[in-house]
């Protein structure tokens, strides 16, 4: 993600506007600009594809040593030519849109909010709570409290949509309060700042806000020892005596094994360690973390640095953001300049750590990219997206001859959550019909023209709750399962129907 970002453009400008700023607050904070006309602004695209990320919320970021951070590339890969940031997104559907803008929306949200209002990077967190509450919270090198709650489209954004986003931001109380509103590709509007109390933040409050913002990176990168440590970290600032609590042996366990056994890396004189994966097209990247976080008292003292730092030299592309974190991106063949003592066999790729609960929290596009490595390390030929008369095939592959068509289909799991509450009341055969009815409103349909039995269902549903065509080959969450312990299981599975 990184080369393919740094080899096409590093910046791009996006025009924003200021609207309904109380004035005692708009002169404080901007007396070089003027309510209600346009400015621009350079956003940073790592910085755009880092912040991203971090929208995600942490009850939907898998426990798995699968790093997440490239799960957002085929996003930037629409990223269109020309000096303002705009997406190529013709070939979209109507979910896909709506997927795609939401996420651009809230990363370019964080990206305005942090450099207007001059944010501590590692005090942004995505909130959780009800529905009808703000998008994510952060702190001011003032130490003034934020949550801004953000709205995008790649079209216009209607009023109601706009008094939502403003009902949202006030669910909490912050020094200041932001709706932004991003028509991606035209205009980004930071409206009505409101305040409430000021929000206190004391010693611990500050520390255990800092933690989270750790804990929600190294687990988007998969880094379980890291997650593990860094909310060991939160469990002792959240304890009076911070070494009398029963976990403190085991953090301290880890603080030796991530300190002495981690890949490190010097940068313009600072250490970061992490660890080492393999992504596509035979590259590995390196996530990691100034080595001063991993100390209580060098954590506290920690401060963002003024700027990010961006490097590309001998095919290796460096991004370290303002909160410490390093990611490093390279060809294979840089492996042994990088990293002498690793050998080439000892590393895997990203995607051989996905675990059903990656699979279950991922959109089809991300779940495509996914399948697509299975394919390649199959052997098998495939075509994205074939179109058969009115339908669509997902992807038709060939294998040994024999052509088949595949539908993915993904479902949430908080559908089958919709008769919990009745469920005592009913027999479990009522209970799943129920179930299978709801989950599954829209059928999966037969191709015109195409037997049935050359016809594959991806989904991540048992197939006992699929309303499919009777012959259909249905690839189910049990099959799922057995893939995801065994890379070549497809190729298996398809030779029981040669």
């Amino acid at each position: 993600m990184l080369d393919y970002i740094f080899t096409r453009w590093r910046n791009k400008q996006v025009s924003a506007r200021l609207e309904q700023f109380p004035s005692i607050i708009f002169t404080r904070l901007f007396s070089d600009k003027q309510q209600n006309i346009p400015f621009d602004v350079q956003i940073n695209l790592f910085e755009l594809a880092y912040q991203m990320h971090l929208s995600k919320p942490m009850s939907k970021i898998s426990s798995s040593r699968r790093t997440k951070f490239n799960d957002y590339l085929p996003y930037i890969k629409r990223i269109t030519n020309g000096i303002y940031l705009s997406f190529e997104i013709s070939d979209m559907d109507s979910e896909q849109k709506g997927q795609a803008a939401e996420i651009i929306g809230e990363g370019l949200s964080r990206c305005l909010v942090s450099s207007l209002f001059n944010v501590q990077e590692n005090s942004m967190n995505k909130l959780k709570g009800p529905w009808k509450r703000a998008d994510f919270e952060a702190m001011t090198s003032n130490e003034e409290s934020i949550v801004c709650e953000s709205k995008g489209s790649f079209d216009n954004i209607p009023q109601s949509e706009v008094n939502r986003a403003r009902t949202q931001k006030n669910s909490r109380n912050a020094d200041i309060r932001i709706a932004a509103i991003n028509e991606i590709g035209v205009l980004s509007r930071l409206i009505d700042p409101s305040s409430s109390d000021n929000r206190n933040f004391d010693r611990f409050s500050k520390l255990i806000i800092k933690t989270n913002h750790y804990i929600q990176i190294f687990k988007l990168a998969g880094q379980q020892e890291l997650t593990r440590y860094f909310k060991l970290m939160k469990k002792r600032f959240q304890n009076k005596n911070m070494t009398d609590f029963p976990e403190f042996s085991e953090k301290q366990g880890l603080w030796f094994k991530l300190k002495y056994e981690s890949q490190r890396q010097k940068i313009n004189g600072k250490e970061f360690i992490g660890k080492v994966e393999l992504i596509e097209n035979n590259r590995i990247i390196f996530i990691g973390f100034d080595e001063k976080l991993l100390n209580v008292d060098t954590f506290e003292l920690f401060k963002d640095y003024e700027k990010v730092y961006v490097n590309q030299n001998d095919n290796i592309t460096t991004f370290i953001s303002k909160d410490g974190v390093c990611f490093i991106e390279a060809d294979l063949r840089a492996l042994r300049v990088l990293f002498p003592e690793i050998r080439q066999d000892e590393i895997k790729n990203y995607q051989e750590s996905t675990w059903l609960t990656d699979i279950d929290n991922m959109n089809e596009i991300v779940f495509s990219n996914y399948l697509q490595f299975i394919f390649k390390e199959n052997n098998i030929e495939f075509q994205k997206e074939k179109k058969i008369r009115d339908r669509i095939a997902d992807y038709t592959i060939n294998y040994e001859g024999i052509i088949y068509h595949l539908e993915l289909k993904l479902f949430r799991k908080k559908t089958q959550l919709i008769y919990k509450k009745d469920k005592d009341k009913l027999s479990e055969d009522i209970y799943q019909t129920k179930l299978i009815e709801e989950t599954l409103k829209e059928k999966i349909r037969f191709l015109p023209d195409v037997d049935v039995k050359s016809q594959i269902l991806i989904t991540n549903k048992d197939k006992r709750l699929v309303h499919a065509p009777k012959d259909m080959i249905i690839f189910d969450r049990n099959e799922l399962k057995k893939l995801l312990r065994d890379k070549y299981y497809f190729v298996k599975f398809l030779s029981k129907f040669k």
